[in-house]
């Protein structure tokens, strides 16, 4: 690096300085204006962190709540299976249980073979009827009176 001529430096006015100066001290304050508006932004980014963090949160005990509420216990999941049962002539839809009951399938399902595994449903000829009951006594509220089973 070279070191500028004794005659550039002779040329320089000090208008000409001044005006540097000057335009030194504006960068300098645009500098530490935007510092701050840093540590603003800075400080304004990790409170909305917090706060997003904080309603994460929120809304992940309340989907747990609001799960807990829908959910059907199992005892109910077994009546509502076996009136179904009833109703249908011991046939099951899971999907069709499912929105009647505002369950999904897939609990619906478990719902059938928790009773088939305590045997407080039978399955015969492909329908279902509660065990130890005679052949006709699911389906009494048939309006004809025919059993699935004659």
């Amino acid at each position: 690096m070279t070191l500028p001529s004794l005659e550039f430096a002779q040329n320089a006015s000090p208008e000409n300085a001044h005006l540097l100066v000057k335009k030194l001290s504006d960068a300098q304050t645009d500098i530490a204006d935007c510092q701050e508006k840093n540590k603003r932004l800075s400080s304004a980014a990790e409170e909305a962190s917090a706060l997003l963090m904080e309603k994460e949160r929120e809304a992940s005990t309340l989907f747990a709540r609001v799960k807990s509420l829908e959910a059907m216990p199992d005892p109910v999941l077994h009546d509502s299976v076996i009136e179904w049962l009833r109703m249908h002539r011991g046939e099951f839809n899971s999907v069709q249980f499912s929105k009647a009951n505002r369950v999904s399938p897939q609990r619906a399902h478990e719902g059938l073979r928790a009773l088939l595994e305590s045997n407080a449903i039978i399955q015969v000829a492909g329908a279902y009827r509660e065990n130890g009951t005679d052949k006709r006594s699911i389906f009494q509220e048939k309006k004809r009176g025919v059993g699935w089973f004659k």
